[in-house]
């Protein structure tokens, strides 16, 4: 009897090895699964990457060759294509446009009576003085006055 409970055990334990091996070896061929997809992951990631680049570098090259050559640029004769108020030093041109995103009209009506701003006509003749992304230094012709108007209010002087 004795030997047959030894030899019931070391069955019991062989089959308790060889069920730790297998699970070992299951765990062992998961996280090589794991490792794979992580690796494919990354591969697919720096192909977005690569992808997205190369798309964007294509749309500002497209871009380049659309540019528009009625931009207004420094040195030019422009028109003021919006009836505007018009600021003469940058800290009023700051002011006002605050102001106008706050809707503050009492404080942009004390400014045009304070001569700090002036409204300009639609179609007034401009020069570029200094052109920035957002912001124009221009002077009217009609009276020499410089000032600062949004950029996109500037339009190609077809008179000229």
């Amino acid at each position: 009897m004795k030997q047959l409970l030894i030899t019931i055990f070391s069955v019991g334990i062989l089959v308790g090895c060889n069920q730790v091996e297998e699970a070992t070896n299951e765990i062992e061929n998961e996280a090589e699964d794991v490792e794979q997809e992580v690796e494919q992951s990354l591969n697919n990631s720096e192909e977005e990457i690569t992808n997205l680049i190369n798309d964007l570098n294509n749309e500002i090259e497209e871009e380049i060759n659309d540019v528009d050559p009625s931009i207004v640029t420094e040195g030019d004769t422009a028109v003021i294509n919006t009836p505007l108020l018009f600021p003469f030093n940058e800290e009023d041109y700051d002011e006002l446009y605050g102001l106008i995103e706050q809707s503050n009209y009492e404080r942009i009506n004390e400014m045009t009576e304070n001569g700090d701003v002036i409204i300009v006509d639609e179609n007034t003749e401009v020069e570029v003085v200094d052109m920035g992304i957002r912001q124009a230094k221009v002077e009217i012709l009609s009276s020499g006055e410089q000032g600062y108007i949004p950029a996109k209010y500037l339009a190609v002087n077809e008179t000229s």
